[in-house]
């Protein structure tokens, strides 16, 4: 009997601090102006903690589908309530809603400055072919992080690096050095890279000449 209740004892001890924890992100939701529907609210509140990490960022993607108008300001209370999880957020986001890209990455950035290049990442890995408007976008809410965030995008999507620092050089002028020398630096670093994973061709001729 005294082990039957020492074992109920230690599963509600456990189970407490998980429902604690669930509300908290749901309230944190609530009070940064999320549209946390009743059905999504249960399933946080259902969830356990890792399923909670990857419930949120696809409420989010669900969310930003059906208004994509309103994706800036649902990306923006979701990275408020849930920072530690801004990537994942971004990324849901910006494939539910990619014409959007610039807006859910400026919104996020300026939701979490701190985390600028992580979320720039994000936003342009989902979104490549959104790069420029998408780098522009976070300098833009961030000019702080202007280096970081040209590098974080050009990482993400070398082929538009050119675009990219232009994008970057236009949000924060005063930075233009930094930006372009930045930019340069991690350009001659792919490439680097680049030319050691590309296998060597020979271009000998393996064919015996022909004695005439």
């Amino acid at each position: 009997m005294r082990n039957g209740r020492l074992i109920a004892a230690l599963i509600l001890a456990l189970v407490a601090p998980m429902a604690v924890a669930d509300q908290a992100v749901v309230d944190r939701l609530q009070a940064a102006g999320f549209p946390l529907t009743a059905e999504a609210e249960a399933q946080l509140l259902a969830a356990t903690a890792e399923e909670s990490a990857r419930l949120l960022p696809e409420i989010v993607a669900e969310a930003v589908r059906e208004n994509p108008d309103a994706a800036a300001d649902i990306v923006r209370g979701a990275v408020i309530a849930q920072p530690e999880q801004a990537a994942n957020i971004v990324t849901a986001a910006v494939v539910g809603a990619p014409d959007q890209a610039a807006s859910i990455a400026g919104a996020a950035v300026a939701a979490a400055p701190e985390l600028a290049a992580a979320i720039t990442s994000a936003a342009v890995a989902a979104a490549p072919e959104a790069a420029a408007d998408i780098t522009q976008a976070a300098v833009t809410a961030a000019p702080e992080s202007a280096t970081e965030i040209t590098a974080a995008a050009i990482e993400a999507a070398p082929e538009f690096a050119q675009a990219i620092t232009a994008a970057a050089v236009e949000a924060a002028p005063d930075q233009a050095d930094a930006i372009e020398a930045v930019a340069a630096e991690v350009e001659a670093e792919i490439d680097a890279q680049t030319d050691t994973t590309e296998p060597d061709v020979d271009d000998t001729d393996d064919d015996p000449v022909s004695p005439d």
